[in-house]
């Protein structure tokens, strides 16, 4: 039987990147990566629930502090095209553990830039939030 979290295997906040087609974000303040199912629960004729599954419901949310080159790529990526449709992008969050190596697990999705809001904060850095709605059924580890 192997041991699983080994201290080498633990990955720090700062060894968590955003990559966004071939632009790598590492001003990342926050990021919250949420993978789930719709769930549809039925009644049975003996009372007990009957549980089924659909599609994802996946997305994810980050918060990066503003960097002048973030602007304007972030904001192309928020565009409607000329059939109404928002843009499909490839999304990668890339976690390194301490050790390096492995170098890393990469959460890879193709999803839209659904929200960017970008706020100036009474302190500190201006920082970007945006909500990306992961579009694909599923999300590849490597």
């Amino acid at each position: 039987m192997a041991n699983i979290g080994e201290i080498a295997e633990l990955v720090n906040s700062k060894n968590v990147r955003l990559d966004v087609g071939s632009n790598t974000y590492i001003m990342i303040q926050d990021i919250h990566l949420h993978i789930s199912r719709r769930e549809s629960v039925d009644a049975m004729t003996d009372g007990n629930p009957f549980y089924s599954y659909g599609p994802g419901d996946n997305w994810f949310t980050a918060t990066l502090f503003v960097t002048t080159p973030e602007l304007d790529a972030l904001n192309t990526l928020n565009l409607i095209d000329s059939t109404g449709d928002m843009p499909s992008t490839a999304w990668k969050i890339v976690y390194t553990d301490r050790a390096s190596s492995p170098a890393s697990k990469t959460f890879a999705c193709t999803g839209v830039l659904r929200d960017l809001d970008v706020l100036k904060r009474s302190k500190g850095g201006a920082t970007i939030e945006m909500f990306v709605r992961i579009t694909a059924g599923s999300i590849t580890v490597s």
